[in-house]
């Protein structure tokens, strides 16, 4: 049902053996094109031949290893970038400056309008989080655009405060607080289910991981007394 949806590019050179020697690995790429909304997992095998030139004769053997695949399709795409406020033509330290955070879902996949996601921003210890660190939205229309107030505490090249984003489930607190009230507080004990959960591995690309942002320390002015032991 799904064959002709699916696709298996190899990226090594095909028909090149690989040679390599103790304490060495070798990696094998592949990529996966789909052009389906939605697949269920995939059970799939890898296999290899391989052979070690020290046996006389060498003999060719057979390397097998079956895994699943499941929630690898990637459903949305973050963009993130931070911008001066104001009349500010370059980010400051102590200044507050702009967090722009764009998500868009992919357009080859089934729609998550249905969905509530949670945003989830971190300063670390370069950035500090002026306004609501986290918030809830919906991707009506496909895609969803918020600005949050930070301050860069450190000058320098710094990285951009790391964004996660979380399935947000509130019918999970709902269902819980039905039950709390229908049972008695001994038989309430038991284990609630989460009302976040994360994506699957690959379903969100972070475009602006590894990105940064040019941060000027802030210009001195006056006096500046300069004690020397």
């Amino acid at each position: 049902m799904y064959c002709n949806a699916l696709e298996l590019v190899c990226l090594n050179k095909p028909l090149v053996p690989m040679k390599i020697v103790s304490m060495q690995s070798c990696s094998f790429v592949w990529q996966l094109k789909c052009n389906t909304p939605e697949l269920p997992p995939l059970d799939l095998t890898f296999t290899s031949a391989y052979m070690s030139p020290l046996e006389v004769p060498a003999e060719e053997r057979q390397l097998r290893y079956s895994f699943k695949m499941a929630d690898f399709q990637t459903l949305l795409t973050v963009k993130a970038d931070i911008c001066p406020s104001g009349d500010n033509k370059v980010c400051k330290t102590g200044v507050v400056s702009s967090f722009k955070l764009h998500v868009t879902q992919m357009s080859a996949v089934k729609p998550l309008a249905d969905q509530e996601i949670m945003y989830r921003l971190e300063g670390g210890p370069n950035w500090k989080v002026h306004g609501k660190s986290s918030g809830v939205f919906h991707l009506s229309g496909g895609s969803y655009s918020h600005s949050v107030q930070v301050i860069p505490l450190t000058a320098g090249f710094l990285p951009l405060p790391a964004v996660s984003l979380l399935k947000y489930n509130p019918q999970i607190m709902k269902e819980e607080d039905e039950r709390l009230s229908s049972t008695d507080d001994e038989s309430s004990d038991t284990d609630s289910q989460p009302l976040m959960s994360e994506f699957g591995c690959g379903q969100v690309y972070y475009s602006g991981q590894g990105k940064q942002v040019h941060v000027y320390p802030v210009e001195v002015t006056g006096e500046v007394e300069v004690t020397i032991m």
